[in-house]
């Protein structure tokens, strides 16, 4: 008998102002084609109702490079090179 590879992981990365809740709806669409998806949130990103001054002040310092690391450390921690896609 075959066996089915599994599938490519997939990471879905949202947009500046966003959050993971934003692309569920893409999520729900890969899990139901069988593919283990990982969103993960960038740092401070929260919904409005979430912000704490804690949270606008660490976002006004945030930057590229921190998205980077955060993105980075998820892929690296996978068995295999995810299709990751972005969202802006």
């Amino acid at each position: 008998m075959d066996s089915v590879a599994p599938k490519t992981p997939v990471v879905l990365v949202h947009g500046m102002w966003s959050t993971p809740e934003t692309l569920a709806e893409l999520k729900q669409k890969f899990v139901d084609r069988g593919y283990g998806v990982y969103v993960p949130r960038l740092p401070y990103h929260y919904d409005l109702a979430d912000m704490t001054p804690e949270r606008i002040e660490g976002l006004k310092c945030s930057s590229i490079e921190d998205y980077v690391s955060v993105i980075g450390k998820l892929v690296s921690s996978l068995d295999t090179a995810p299709i990751l896609v972005g969202h802006s």
